[in-house]
């Protein structure tokens, strides 16, 4: 790329003309700068996109019969909410069987409404391994915690919210 430029020498008006190869400009940035605009634009025209975290349920409260959370996604690409489940503390959450389906997410999007209070009764929840609900297990003398968190359409999750220990004592 090539760019002309004039100088004009005082008092006889004489006109030299100048032969400037942008690797001369290259020292003084103009390409530079160009180069980075350049790059600026290309990066910020949609190529690449980035998804954001989920929000996670909130208020959750836990009774000898319900769990009851609230949430609000307004996401795109929000699908529901899971349940989980663990037996101690020390142990990975896994996801629970509800009204008798182990789909993910266990509670499916709200069409409806973004913001929502979900009511779930602990006796339409069992374990994933076992073919009894966790009122049935609770009678045995067993404890378990609970969570719930978001989850997207391509797998994105949010942090899990827990509910605590239940039978609450």
């Amino acid at each position: 790329m090539y760019f002309r430029s004039c100088l004009f020498r005082s008092g006889d008006f004489t006109t030299e003309y100048q032969t400037v190869t942008c690797s001369k400009l290259l020292r003084n940035g103009v390409c530079t700068f160009a180069a980075l605009v350049m790059l600026a634009w290309i990066a910020g025209c949609g190529i690449y996109e980035t998804t954001g975290a989920l929000n996670p349920p909130f208020g959750q409260q836990i009774t000898e019969r319900t769990l009851q959370f609230t949430g609000d996604n307004s996401e795109d690409y929000f699908a529901g909410y899971v349940l989980w489940y663990k037996e101690d503390v020390s142990e990975e959450y896994t996801v629970c069987v509800y009204q008798g389906q182990a789909d993910i997410p266990t509670i499916p999007k709200n069409e409806t409404s973004t913001v929502n209070t979900y009511t779930i009764d602990i006796g339409d929840l069992q374990p994933i391994d076992e073919n009894a609900s966790f009122i049935v297990l609770k009678d045995e003398g067993r404890f378990f915690y609970f969570a719930v968190s978001s989850y997207g359409v391509d797998g994105e999750e949010s942090e899990k919210v827990e509910f605590g220990k239940w039978p609450v004592q």
